[in-house]
């Protein structure tokens, strides 16, 4: 009942605000963030990551500016501990999708627990649905089908048969196993962004 309030409630303030960003979430709650927040809730996220979760479900999912600021509070979490976290270029997945990335520094006598910890407490499910909510698919989607040409000639040109009917998953396997074999067929570095 509290959940179904605090969606019904955050339905009503993602109504009223003006406009979005192309690419950025709109719609109506989507299942997947029930799950996500189900989990999210067990596995220890804080309110305000919960919160995040509550109203991206009600916006139709996480917007980037949300996930960074989640972040943000992560490296805050880390900092008192001696953890140093730094902020690293967005993974892009189209123009107007992009996932925030993110490196931390563990002190050597620490273990992973307390980052572990921080993360899941602070940020985890929130970036975990930036990255594969329905919007994030689409958009990977979207990005795989306009890279397809330029890695089938990339694999082509380095000798490699490519047949056209391939899956994305057959293709990156077929890319992963010609790198395998030859570490200068590097086909498969151009899909980072959207595997």
């Amino acid at each position: 009942m509290r959940r179904a309030l605090a969606i019904l409630v955050a339905a009503a303030v993602v109504a009223g605000a003006a406009g979005c960003g192309a690419g950025e979430p709109e719609g109506s709650p989507d299942p997947f963030f029930d799950a996500l927040i189900d989990r999210a809730q067990a596995g220890g996220a804080d309110e305000e990551q919960l919160s995040v979760l509550v109203e991206a479900a009600a916006a139709g999912g996480v917007w980037y500016e949300d996930a960074a600021a989640q972040v943000d509070r992560f490296f805050a979490c880390l900092e008192p501990l001696g953890y140093a976290g730094e902020r690293l270029p967005d993974r892009e997945i189209t123009q107007e999708y992009r996932v925030p990335e993110y490196a931390v520094q563990v002190p050597d006598d620490d273990s992973d627990a307390v980052y572990e910890e921080c993360l899941r407490r602070t940020a985890d499910f929130v970036l975990e649905a930036r990255a594969t909510q329905p919007l994030a698919m689409e958009a990977k989607d979207a990005a795989r089908a306009a890279l397809r040409p330029e890695l089938e000639e990339c694999m082509v040109e380095n000798g490699r048969t490519v047949d056209p009917e391939w899956t994305w998953d057959e293709l990156f396997e077929a890319m992963l196993a010609a790198y395998g074999e030859d570490e200068e067929v590097l086909c498969i570095r151009m899909t980072w962004n959207v595997s």
